[in-house]
């Protein structure tokens, strides 16, 4: 995917973060509840049938937590609650494809609309991650169509439009975003990053501005507005923006590729490339592609 910064922690809003429960299964109890209770259960805690939290120290550990499941589906194979408990279960183990299908069965069993849309908006994380992005564009469709004020689904939306080549549809999902909440800053921070693709580099600069203005602090809101005041030639106010972000999140390797150009730019190559080798021992080749291989050959051949 495209370098959507700010969309990534949208991707998986369905998704909560796996909490320590009961060692005790807790199987029997969830059964007995009626399928309005289990619905809600499954919003509010999915991970509720889970002994463990989500990592796995040994093989016998995740075959536990699995059994879990397969033996709730095994007993209630109609139950369509259950293959989305399962299906959230895969999605944390970053099992797509079985996620894919238990997500999908849910969706043949049932016809109650808030377990379709739970499963299409699962479902499209699935294939989200998987670069299906046609799929996931579909599953989000349908989804919407469900629930068209739901934000979470319309700034997936917004970032998978580009993606499918219906990028004119972009701007669109995200400005209603924001008019059903004019205080979520992911919103401006993916709008503010399809006008730097579109060459605005001021009007990007304003989302990003609007970013800090809901979140001071936040680091990729600074390395993204670094990187269009370099492109408007404002080189002071980009160094001081990425190094604030660098500051902040050390460990973000798009920063460094970002500060290595305002160096490239100000005629410090040494310092430009020790900051493209960091990118690289951040990871950056294998989140963002080889744009920093191409600047180490293009710069770096006499450091």
């Amino acid at each position: 995917m495209k370098n959507f910064l700010f969309c990534c922690c949208i991707l998986v809003s369905s998704i909560l973060t796996a909490q320590e429960v009961s060692k005790e299964p807790v199987l029997d109890s969830v059964l007995q509840l009626s399928k309005e209770e289990q619905l809600k259960m499954l919003y509010s805690n999915p991970q509720v049938l889970r002994t463990r939290k989500k990592s796995y120290e040994t093989q016998d550990a995740y075959n536990d937590e699995l059994k879990l499941y397969n033996d709730a589906i095994e007993l209630h194979p109609e139950n369509e609650i259950l293959y989305g408990f399962r299906g959230n279960f895969f999605l944390t183990t970053r099992e797509f494809g079985k996620a894919i299908d238990d997500f999908s069965k849910s969706l043949e069993l049932t016809d109650n609309m808030d377990i379709q849309l739970y499963s299409y908006m699962n479902r499209a994380t699935a294939y989200l991650n998987i670069r299906n992005f046609q799929k996931g564009y579909e599953d989000l469709l349908k989804a919407y169509e469900i629930d068209p004020t739901n934000v979470g689904i319309l700034i997936n939306l917004g970032a998978v439009t580009d993606e499918i080549g219906k990028g004119d549809e972009t701007i669109f999902y995200l400005e209603k975003a924001i008019q059903l909440n004019p205080d979520f800053y992911p919103a401006y921070g993916n709008l503010g990053f399809k006008y730097q693709e579109m060459g605005d580099h001021v009007k990007a600069i304003e989302y990003y501005d609007k970013v800090l203005e809901l979140k001071p602090g936040e680091p990729l809101g600074y390395s993204n507005r670094a990187f269009n005041k370099l492109k408007i030639g404002d080189l002071e106010g980009a160094y001081r923006d990425i190094n604030i972000s660098i500051s902040l999140y050390p460990e973000n390797s798009y920063a460094y590729m970002v500060r290595a150009l305002i160096y490239v730019e100000g005629g410090k190559l040494e310092e430009a490339c020790d900051d493209l080798d960091h990118a690289l021992d951040e990871g950056f080749t294998e989140m963002y592609g080889d744009k920093v291989i191409q600047l180490k050959k293009q710069y770096c051949a006499n450091f």
